[in-house]
């Protein structure tokens, strides 16, 4: 057993705080602090297609009637003897032991993005490694040029991707250095993922991706031609079966090199699952699992759900109408939390919600995969609220997009529009068909940084990076916590629908814990028992503190405001004691005994 160790607070718990003693979690439901409480359960899905080692073809595709510059994908050479561009020659390693050996948190390579990313979980590490092909006599990797114009790819009797993937391996099939079985890690006889990077559709204006290489092109609506479930590749003993469906993905090149495109739709086919569907109402003015001021604010009527920090978040169309593409999370390339638990590549620390716990210590989820996990409520998959620090540790946090607007495609960041402690709401069993119901609740209320960093020669390119964004959950006196009265609260709502029993634990004291980015925290139980109630962020008691009593002081802080609200009747026995800076307001409608 291995204990973290309690640091200085610097607020008083309630008598009887411990230190938090994990027992060694296997990634199925171990790990609890203490028997006889809620057990947070991650069974490993049972239909994932492959988990630990893949070996991914990667083809570069541009179509001949494809002449538009584009700075990410600059044309440099004659159709059939084409370099692929330079990005692709780091996009995956070849070798396993590369993916294992010494790389960096900074190393821009897939195979390093999810290596460092499973490595410590329970299941992991995941081995993703590559080659692109076709290639020359030299050896060096060359852009597919298919025979016909990309209009001659669109859905029809005759026509469709599906045949585009069909030529491209017909191709690949009568070079006699081409052996397919090099693509088949776990030896079952089937292809384990082709990458297929198309530069741009001149006829279908579209970035993006599709899980699938018979695919579906989502932004004309139609389907593409199949020619075929599956495809029979090799010659002599040496072939493969390609499942249309399960093989492998289509992705549209947008941006630097599409890295979040890629990401995704490999990700369907690794964490067996769809797109992550958020708890957000779409539209809704006030929001029943975040705060109201949302990363990418997304208007009634579009058909959208605003999501972020997680990259399975998904597209599509609802109700008839297409998503907008800012729906996209393009906050964080990275996984959340959420993603590593249903793959157990999370290294989880369970709270018990049962007693006071100090020292609960995170570091960047990047790379450790810590994420804390606080049991909310009974019945099946239990709900989660979840804890985990976020940092810009790593090149897929700083990632670069390009600038649309600027001439000169100056490199505006689309890294972590904020860091700090993240924390999420899960409905359900992660783990489960498809994925459970995720949502962000940002303590702090907002998620938006002052302005827009960037590389190149933007107006607004000034802000150098800095780890530290402090607008999420962060080490300072004005936001250092939720509690059951913060919005959103620590039972992962906004506002209590009317009648919920609410959680009554407070996750406090956030506060840097070493200078490689982590963070610590403190648990309360409940703080309906604290000896002095300390108030460090924005607090609303309405309906849901009806007849509360607090037999000793309530102190609101510098910088903090704490509302007692119509309807509610809350008796401060202690006094209420107000800093500088500090407000205490008892609204009409509200009684406030004790706090005059």
């Amino acid at each position: 057993m291995r204990c973290l160790p309690l640091l200085a607070l610097l607020l008083a718990p309630a008598a009887g705080a411990q230190h938090l003693c994990l027992t060694p979690d296997d990634g199925q439901g171990g790990g609890l602090p203490a028997t006889g409480t809620r057990a947070v359960t991650d069974p490993a899905p049972g239909s994932i297609a492959f988990e630990d080692s893949v070996h991914a073809l990667v083809v570069f595709v541009r179509f001949a009637n494809d002449t538009d510059a584009a700075p990410e994908w600059p044309i440099r050479g004659a159709p059939g003897a084409e370099p692929i561009p330079e990005w692709g020659e780091t996009l995956v390693k070849e070798s396993p032991d590369e993916v294992t050996g010494a790389m960096g948190l900074d190393d821009p390579t897939l195979s390093a993005y999810f290596f460092w990313q499973s490595k410590d979980g329970p299941t992991g590490p995941h081995i993703l490694t590559g080659e692109v092909w076709p290639r020359n006599r030299s050896g060096r990797p060359l852009v597919f040029t298919p025979s016909q114009p990309s209009s001659g790819y669109q859905s029809g009797r005759e026509s469709g991707y599906g045949y585009l993937v069909a030529e491209v391996f017909e191709a690949l099939g009568a070079d006699p250095r081409f052996d397919p079985t090099r693509f088949d890690a776990n030896r079952d006889g089937e292809l384990d993922h082709l990458m297929l990077v198309v530069r741009r559709d001149p006829d279908v204006r579209v970035t993006g991706g599709v899980a699938g290489l018979s695919g579906v092109n989502s932004p004309a609506a139609r389907t593409f031609g199949r020619p075929a479930a599956t495809l029979t590749v090799g010659r002599d003993d040496r072939t493969v079966t390609v499942d249309m469906n399960g093989s492998g993905a289509i992705n549209w090149v947008g941006g630097e090199y599409s890295a979040a495109t890629l990401i995704h739709e490999y990700g369907h086919v690794l964490f067996s699952m769809g797109h992550t569907r958020m708890i957000t109402p779409e539209g809704a003015a006030v929001r029943s699992a975040v705060s109201n001021d949302v990363p990418y604010w997304v208007p009634e009527g579009t058909g959208a759900y605003a999501c972020a920090y997680n990259r399975m978040c998904g597209g599509g169309a609802r109700n008839g109408r297409p998503y907008e593409s800012s729906i996209y999370d393009t906050a964080a390339l990275t996984l959340s939390g959420h993603e590593l638990r249903r793959m157990g590549w999370a290294r989880r620390v369970v709270i018990d919600p049962s007693r006071d716990t100090a020292g609960v210590r995170l570091r960047p989820l990047y790379g450790s995969g810590d994420v804390a996990l606080i049991p909310l409520r009974d019945g099946s998959g239990a709900d989660t609220l979840s804890l985990e620090n976020r940092q810009r540790t790593n090149h897929f946090d700083r990632f670069p997009a390009w600038d649309l607007e600027d001439p000169f495609y100056g490199l505006v960041s689309r890294d972590l529009a904020s860091t700090g402690l993240l924390t999420t709401l899960s409905y359900g069993d992660p783990a489960g068909p498809g994925g459970a119901l995720y949502d962000i609740a940002p303590p702090s209320n907002r998620f938006r940084r002052p302005r827009s960093r960037c590389d190149g020669t933007s107006d607004g390119c000034v802000d150098p990076y800095a780890w530290w964004a402090r607008d999420m959950l962060r080490p300072e006196a004005s936001a250092t916590q939720m509690t059951p009265w913060t919005r959103p609260n620590v039972s992962g709502t906004t506002v209590y629908p009317e009648g919920v029993e609410p959680n009554w634990f407070a996750v406090t004291n956030v506060r840097f814990a070493g200078d490689e980015g982590a963070m610590a925290l403190d648990f309360v139980a409940d703080v309906r028992q604290w000896e002095s109630v300390v108030i460090t962020a924005d607090s609303w008691m309405g309906a849901e503190s009806d007849g509360l009593v607090f037999d000793g002081p309530v102190r609101v802080t510098g910088g903090a405001t704490l509302r007692v609200e119509p309807g509610a009747t809350v008796t401060f026995a202690g006094g209420v004691e107000v800093e500088d800076g500090a407000r205490f307001v008892c609204m009409p409608g509200a009684t406030c005994a004790g706090a005059e």
